[in-house]
């Protein structure tokens, strides 16, 4: 990987900390020097940069009709209209920053990042579908030239391609029982993209047509609208404008021009068969089409053709399905005379129903809550919250403001409403209490381009040319900067600190809301965004005399052969169950940690813990000849760190957290590593944490495929490696297929040590 992006991480030292009120912060760069949609390893190259180098090569090798800048991807004959502008009216031809932004004025670029840590996708499209109006631009630029196609591209956390996905795709049919309808799209229909907790990718098109795919951009389901024209069979190739879609971990949201909304959830094969046919009456799903030839590579244009009947679902569950359930908030908002604003989505393991709940902003400053069992619940499941006295209430002057962006916390108990008048309040879910208001309006008037929860102790607002902004549960709060100098500006102190800063340093950010972070992609990096671990803050804190930082200072005495380690440990000793909690602070603060380095000195303080624990005359581990359960949790605590730190390789490219990877489980990294197509690494993760046999054998098995299928794919030999496969017989490829099923060429060197 010494060609790669380099994987750096810092924020394992107390003075690159940041105190949000009692609570300190930090920012972890993961990835820098990033050149998205590479191919292969990043070329030894000056540092990229939006201002410096903004069209690379790797990219341009991929689609010589593309021009690169950052995140973003223009027809070069756009980017020459544009570049023509420049010249013409304002003189700075040659200025590529100033380049940049007259492209982003009258284009958008739509960046989902794959949830705990998961690949990114990104898309560029105009703000206006063309036509001779050219609306959305600026001067005499228009977006009328950008062209009839774009490409949806998947990259890994180190800018890595993973897929790129021709929009719209050829042959982009629409199918109705047995009818099969060509439809016609264009780059400016798009308006949201993102992921599902189980891989998925949602492109939500502005007519309600919803797109799917998997991380390798094969398509998951056909093409289905969320909403229905009320016109009937007449349009079946239309569907209603929306106003919003929202993508959650469990599907996807919608709310139509007309008021009306729906919500789409994703399922597979592994949820239970009865939380389908528990769905509405008035819900329907949406199935796999049996293929009539092999999918081809998506990279190619090609999707390969479907025939139009569904696959059966009586016999068992597809691997993937829809369920898309309407709601009746068009006639609500008609007998009620009110418009929706905006929605959000409380995911189904944190509602009562135990179903996923629409929350819908309204525009006399409510709440709209509508359950997804509207034909069976009291007035078609909607209730009116009334939390006017709560939220927007501007005291009397003025009507009251609407709430225009809502956000939930990761864990489902908390609400981040932005109103109209600039106030960001933050209300538990059943709005029984108010946790916070905070007024960002010093900064801006406008609503934040972005809002998310970074963990669940703080919510992050983004505004173009005005950085990060981080509010804490006391209205405290951070702000930060992401121009070239990447450096923090402001923090918690008065509203000076909040006023726009040094607008031509900023660049493009966009965030990834984690569950116990947020990650923080720009044009050259990814960073993670989050409150230090208490374990670690105890530990690494100045003159903290909490047992783990003692003895980690004692272990770090030991190996620069100072005489006074042993006594220092031994003072620890004296307390019952204080070196055993010493122990246990240093392994968790390891796991915590993203630098190799600092892993290593936390894991080696431990078993210098664990060396005196031994040797105590009552420990459990000496009195029953078992281990500890402080030695347990180091041996898993190690294995786990391993796995972590390969998949933060740059070739790899998963920004994963030990807290995400308990909560994906081991099962959910192998499972998310086959389906990024690294079946090897899957296959030798699961043989290393000593998973359950179906799992070994489901990876060794799907290790096997990938190996015969490149054996039938490679057309030359570039090294030797490839010429030994080239040369191989259809008889030496089984036989080496088997010996990989059979685990015989597990375990080389995939999990670094």
């Amino acid at each position: 990987d010494s060609g790669d992006t380099s994987f750096e991480p810092s924020g394992a030292t107390e003075s690159t900390w940041q105190d949000l009120g009692d609570l300190p912060y930090r920012r972890v760069r993961m990835y820098s020097d990033i050149i998205w949609g590479r191919k292969g390893k990043q070329a030894k190259s000056p540092k990229s940069s939006i201002s410096k180098a903004s069209t690379f090569s790797d990219s341009a090798e991929e689609n010589p009709d593309e021009e690169q800048f950052g995140l973003s991807w223009y027809p070069k004959s756009y980017v020459g209209i544009v570049r023509a502008h420049q010249n013409a009216v304002l003189g700075t031809g040659e200025d590529s920053f100033e380049l940049s932004r007259l492209l982003s004025t009258t284009t958008t670029t739509f960046v989902a990042g794959c949830p705990n840590g998961g690949p990114i996708a990104a898309v560029t499209a105009p703000l206006s579908t063309g036509g001779g109006s050219g609306g959305g631009g600026i001067g005499n630029v228009s977006t009328s030239g950008f062209g009839s196609r774009t490409t949806i591209r998947i990259m890994n956390n180190s800018g890595k391609l993973m897929a790129a996905i021709p929009f719209p795709p050829k042959d982009f049919s629409l199918f109705t029982g047995t009818q099969q309808i060509q439809i016609h799209r264009s780059p400016g229909d798009i308006i949201a993209i993102g992921f599902t907790s189980r891989c998925v990718l949602v492109v939500v098109l502005r007519d309600s047509l919803v797109l799917s795919y998997d991380l390798l951009g094969k398509r998951v389901l056909p093409p289905f609208f969320a909403l229905i024209d009320r016109n009937g069979e007449r349009n079946l190739g239309k569907g209603m404008d929306l106003l919003e879609a929202r993508i959650f971990e469990g599907g996807v949201a919608v709310l139509g021009v007309d008021m009306s909304s729906a919500v789409v959830e994703f399922l597979d094969e592994h949820d239970d068969p009865s939380y389908a046919d528990e769905a509405d009456v008035t819900s329907r799903r949406i199935v796999p089409l049996m293929p009539s030839q092999s999918d081809q590579s998506p990279s190619d244009g090609k999707e390969g053709k479907l025939s139009a009947s569904a696959s059966p679902f009586f016999l068992a569950p597809p691997p993937h399905y829809a369920i898309i359930t309407p709601l009746p908030t068009a006639m609500y908002s008609r007998s009620n005379h009110i418009a929706f604003r905006c929605i959000a989505i409380l995911p189904r393991q944190y509602a009562p129903s135990c179903r996923p709940e629409l929350f819908l902003s309204t525009s006399d400053g409510s709440v709209v809550v509508s359950e997804l069992h509207p034909s069976t619940s009291p007035n078609g499941g909607l209730t009116d919250i009334d939390c006017r006295s709560k939220i927007g209430d501007t005291g009397g002057i003025g009507p009251i403001a609407p709430i225009v962006s809502m956000s939930f916390a990761p864990n489902g108990r908390f609400l981040a409403c932005f109103t109209s008048n600039s106030i960001l309040t933050v209300v538990s879910t059943t709005f029984e209490s108010k946790v916070l208001e905070f007024n960002t309006s010093s900064g801006s008037s406008s609503p934040p381009r972005s809002m998310g929860w970074c963990g669940e102790d703080s919510v992050v607002l983004h505004w173009k040319n005005l950085g990060v902004l981080m509010v804490g549960p006391y209205g405290d709060w951070l702000r930060f900067s992401y121009g070239n100098d990447s450096a923090v500006i402001g923090h918690g102190g008065g509203e000076d600190g909040l006023k726009r800063k040094n607008p031509s340093n900023e660049t493009e950010v966009y965030l990834v809301p984690e569950i116990d972070c947020c990650r923080i992609v720009t044009p050259t990096s990814v960073e993670i965004l989050q409150r230090v671990p208490p374990g670690t803050a105890d530990l690494l804190r100045i003159g903290s005399i909490e047992p783990g930082a003692l003895l980690l200072d004692a272990s770090d005495a030991f190996d620069s052969g100072s005489p006074n380690a042993d006594e220092a440990a031994r003072s620890i000793t004296q307390q019952e169950g204080l070196l055993e909690e010493a122990i246990q602070g240093c392994i968790t603060a390891a796991a915590g940690e993203f630098d190799v380095k600092v892993q290593k000195r936390m894991l080696r303080a431990a078993s210098y813990g664990l060396h005196f624990s031994c040797k105590d005359e009552n420990s459990p581990c000496r009195n029953t000849g078992r281990p500890s359960a402080e030695a347990v949790t180091f041996v898993k605590t190690a294995r786990k760190l391993r796995v972590l730190n390969a998949i933060h390789r740059p070739s790899i490219g998963w920004a994963m957290t030990a807290s995400q990877f308990d909560s994906v489980s081991p099962k959910g990294v192998v499972a998310r590593l086959m389906a990024s197509g690294k079946p090897s690494l899957a296959s030798s993760v699961s043989e290393y944490l000593k998973l359950g046999r179906k799992v070994r054998d489901y990876a060794r098995a799907m290790k096997a495929a990938a190996f015969v299928g490149s054996c039938s794919t490679l057309s030359c030999a570039n090294d030797t490696m490839s010429r030994r496969l080239i040369s191989m017989t259809d008889s030496q490829i089984a036989e080496e297929a088997i010996k990989i099923i059979k685990g015989a060429e597990i375990g080389k060197g995939d999990i670094p040590r």
